[in-house]
């Protein structure tokens, strides 16, 4: 789960609601890591059936990401709370961006590497999305007294997908693409870079550079530090 996506699978299953005659797109939208996590409905345009039933795919995809955060880092909390017991953390999660499995951070020679993964992230209006990334990112750091204090994390573009922009947002209750009858708007975020920074409120931050090495927002050192 940590370094793959939903409809990455065996064959071609889908959701439950991704069969006839429900045929949401959920599965095809999560094999091609399109990163749709709103659907956009606009006045005067029909509303798809699909639509409403990716609205339930989207609700269980969000569920199950946050279930396997959970499962992730309370053993990690767990452990770091009974070899510290004089310490004491205020959450689990932070503002910023919390990878789905904390082994998709891993410290290598010379900095950080980002695997293939999910991040839990803070939108400014406090609501927080599940975004994607799909390719490995290694970044450079080297710890003195230049970066020690600053912070790493990355940085999300947003945009407004149309059906005319993807062809797969037409009606397809017929079972193919109706290119006559356009469907709702879809809100794309994307993982545009993963960088240090001295401005916290520059980045989604997910660590910060210590003398010792490198520590979650929450104060966790990151294992392998």
């Amino acid at each position: 789960m940590a370094t793959t996506y939903f409809g990455q699978v065996t064959g071609t299953q889908k959701t439950s609601l991704g069969r006839e005659p429900y045929y949401s797109r959920f599965t095809e939208f999560e094999k091609l890591d399109k990163n749709y996590i709103l659907i956009g409905f606009t006045p005067g345009m029909a509303v798809q059936a699909a639509e409403l039933n990716e609205i339930q795919d989207n609700f269980q995809k969000n569920l199950t990401l946050s279930n396997y955060m959970f499962s992730f880092w309370t053993p990690v909390l767990a452990s770091y709370l009974q070899a510290n017991p004089d310490e004491t953390v205020e959450s689990i999660l932070w503002n910023g961006a919390v990878p789905l499995n904390p082994a998709q951070v891993q410290v290598i020679s010379g900095g950080i590497r980002f695997l293939v993964g999910w991040y839990y992230y803070t939108h400014p209006s406090g609501l927080c999305y599940w975004v994607h990334n799909n390719t490995q990112f290694d970044l450079s750091i080297q710890i003195n007294s230049s970066t020690i204090g600053t912070f790493i994390g990355l940085t999300i573009d947003s945009s407004d997908i149309s059906a005319f922009e993807d062809q797969l947002l037409f009606d397809n209750s017929g079972g193919f693409v109706n290119t006559s009858s356009p469907g709702a708007y879809r809100i794309k975020n994307s993982i545009i870079e993963f960088t240090n920074t001295g401005n916290l409120t520059a980045i989604k931050p997910i660590l910060t550079v210590t003398s010792n090495g490198y520590e979650w927002m929450n104060g966790i050192p990151l294992s392998g530090a």
